[in-house]
């Protein structure tokens, strides 16, 4: 464990350290804070909507930033990418996503590289609670009781914390295995066929697939013989008696307290009955299925069309699961999704205004909406997706993520396919094409950039003396204005000031 744990590390290192050297040197020795630079997909270095500082290196390859809040998020991609949030004590490193990932909170740190998994409960205690996971070889770790356990399968061992389990002994599985859970242990022999368990309420014993019985005390008991052609159930529970049975493929029945199913064929036929309005109907399944109980309702006839009520979830599907539609009201909001699959997909989420919902006078405007969209998202794959919450908007093109909105795919590989983004947060504006071929940013407040690297470069600004500024292939021509001054540059080289306080002007080459 040792070794491959060093191992894993120094790749990862390596991977990270080299390629990330070798985008930011652009920046020489410049910090992120220092002038603005604009070499279109080679480098730049700017403040992004959410007030970030930036830098980038390589088109999408290599990427900086800081916040104010202290987060900071670096790049290089597709090979690395880490997100450090020092105030929360979090950290995320993602290794060529989807292969490796290593995320620490608050002293807690999981880690994943390809089929190996580690867990470390405590990264400031040598002695914590810890899991180590070769899947499916390799097991080692302690657990909570601080006892260590190691497992190499199907050979032997013991593994604990472990597939809801709270330990599992095995011996050349299948040929032995024990697990427990709290005081109910379980034995297996040539599992799965000779099995017996005890302890608190259950006790369990089968012998598959010629006899089986499990019972809970007071509760339930269930038997199966020549499984499945025969099975059963007798229910205990004070308010719930009953009994059931299936003698498959024929014919299998319940009956629990006023409520009675009858099941032909099974699973093609079924018809339960619960009171006077309650019903539910397969006929055949999974082709038709009907279901009204209380608020629940459910109509399919599957794959064609089918619709289903469940509290407040209402859903619906044509040609499933090609296209689908949900739905769901709850007190303050209403969510709702679309999907075409492959190609369009589609979510929204309103908020309640209930002072217009009630008609409250006085109070609300007139002409005042019931619903207002807080959150919206929808994605034409892989053209394009747009995503907005409250005010602020993502657009982008290409979208070759089938999913939806998926974080680790928005830090890693998104920008490498991406030909345009727009962005907007308050009244922060961003476009971008090519990674930076084209730049235009604006704030709202007057100050404004615009290139088109490298034929041109403007820039405004509102503040202080009202500077503008615009450049022609990088300098070939350009101008400059700060206040009453103004700056001509011609040839890379050459500069004339006019407009001094003094009422003369200089020229300098």
């Amino acid at each position: 464990m040792t070794m491959l744990t060093i191992t894993v590390k120094f790749t990862m290192r390596l991977i990270q350290r080299v390629f990330i050297c070798s985008c930011l040197c652009l920046a020489s020795c410049s910090t992120i804070h220092k002038q603005e630079l604009n070499a279109g997909f080679l480098a730049s270095r700017d403040t992004d909507v959410a007030g970030s500082a930036r830098f980038r290196a390589l088109g999408p390859l290599a990427e900086y930033q800081q916040g104010d809040n202290g987060i900071t998020f670096t790049a290089a991609r597709p090979f690395y990418s880490v997100v450090n949030d020092p105030a929360s004590q979090r950290l995320l490193k993602e290794y060529l996503w989807p292969v490796g990932m290593i995320k620490e909170n608050r002293g807690e740190t999981y880690s994943r590289f390809l089929v190996f998994f580690s867990h470390d409960f405590n990264n400031t205690n040598s002695c914590s609670r810890k899991r180590f996971i070769g899947f499916p070889f390799f097991y080692a770790g302690r657990d909570i009781n601080s006892n260590k356990y190691f497992a190499v399968f199907p050979i032997g061992g013991s593994i604990h914390e472990f597939l809801g389990r709270d330990e599992i002994d095995f011996v050349l599985f299948p040929l032995y295995a024990s697990s427990s859970v709290k005081d109910v242990k379980t034995h297996d022999i040539l599992w799965p066929i000779v099995s017996w368990t005890k302890g608190g309420d259950v006790s369990r014993f089968r012998i598959f697939p010629f006899y089986g019985q499990s019972k809970n005390k007071e509760r339930w008991t269930k038997r199966f013989v020549l499984w499945p052609l025969w099975t059963s159930v007798r229910y205990e529970y004070p308010d719930q008696k009953g009994s059931g049975f299936i003698l498959f493929p024929l014919y299998g029945q319940t009956k629990v307290k006023g409520k009675k199913s009858w099941t032909f064929l099974p699973p093609l036929f079924k018809m339960a009955r619960g009171g006077k309005n309650n019903m539910e109907l397969h006929f055949p399944w999974p082709i038709v299925q009907y279901r009204s109980i209380g608020l629940d309702k459910k109509f399919y006839i599957w794959p064609l069309w089918g619709k289903k009520t469940v509290g407040p979830l209402r859903s619906s599907f044509v040609l499933w699961p090609i296209i689908g539609l949900e739905k769901t009201q709850n007190k303050d909001t209403v969510s709702s999704k679309f999907r075409l699959l492959p190609l369009f997909y589609h979510e929204k989420v309103l908020v309640k205004n209930k002072q217009a919902e009630a008609g409250v006078e006085g109070n609300t405007p007139a002409g005042a909406e019931k619903e207002k969209v807080r959150e919206r998202y929808f994605k034409f794959w892989p053209l394009f997706s747009y995503n907005r919450v409250e005010e602020d908007v993502s657009f982008q093109t290409l979208a070759l993520w089938p999913l939806k909105r998926t974080q680790s795919i928005e830090r890693n590989w998104a920008p490498i396919w991406s030909l345009y983004s727009h962005k907007r947060a308050g009244n922060n504006v961003e476009d971008e094409v090519l990674w930076g071929l084209f730049r235009r940013y604006s704030d709202g407040a007057g100050d404004g950039r615009v290139s088109l690297f490298p034929l041109f470069s403007s820039e405004r600004s509102a503040k202080e003396n009202g500077q503008r500024e615009w450049n022609f292939l990088l300098g070939l021509a350009g101008y400059k204005r700060e206040g009453l001054q103004k700056t001509y540059k011609l040839l890379y080289v050459i500069k004339w000031h006019t407009g001094n306080n003094d009422g003369g002007g200089d020229f300098k080459k």
